[in-house]
């Protein structure tokens, strides 16, 4: 299959909204059926979520969408953690672009825009982020950016009868 091709000026970041959510659940969907051994969540366990689940998940969170005339194609999410004590650390995951649409630089164009978001908010003292060692796109990405692996956790994750680490 040939790959989309973007005109970088057509690509907007911006944080995704309700009106986005039923685009946010189909990508999220596409994510773990692309990519099951990098995203936590299952196919089952996505596919449960209500729409008041997801809603309220958009909400919550930080959730930045790539869209190209309203077609939602990339997603990032920062995390707000809980209980208040925690909520200085902000948890970055999800990272996710549609494969017709990969090596073209928006994962790249996601993550600047969730920095230059931080730093302008101030609302995060640090970013954490964990990472499956197999997802070397993604590490690459994240390093160029100044993060940097500083513990792993061995056989963090458990799907299909099969152990793997995070970063």
């Amino acid at each position: 299959m040939k790959k989309a091709h973007i005109n970088n000026k057509s690509l907007m970041i911006r944080r995704v909204t309700i009106k986005d959510a039923r685009q946010f659940y189909e990508l999220k969907l596409k994510s773990i059926q692309t990519d099951p051994e990098v995203f936590l969540a299952t196919m089952e366990e996505m596919k449960s979520k209500t729409m008041h689940e997801i809603l309220a998940w958009i909400n919550h969170d930080y959730i930045f969408g790539a869209f190209i005339k309203n077609n939602l194609l990339g997603l990032l999410h920062l995390i707000r953690q809980q209980p208040e004590k925690f909520q200085h650390i902000g948890i970055v995951g999800g990272l996710y672009v549609d494969p017709d649409y990969r090596g073209q630089g928006i994962g790249r164009k996601l993550v600047d825009f969730l920095l230059a978001y931080v730093k302008e908010k101030k609302k995060f003292y640090s970013l954490q982020l964990k990472v499956v060692p197999a997802d070397l796109a993604a590490i690459k990405l994240y390093e160029s950016f100044g993060f940097f692996c500083w513990a792993k956790e061995k056989n963090a994750l458990y799907h299909n009868g099969k152990y793997s680490d995070q970063l």
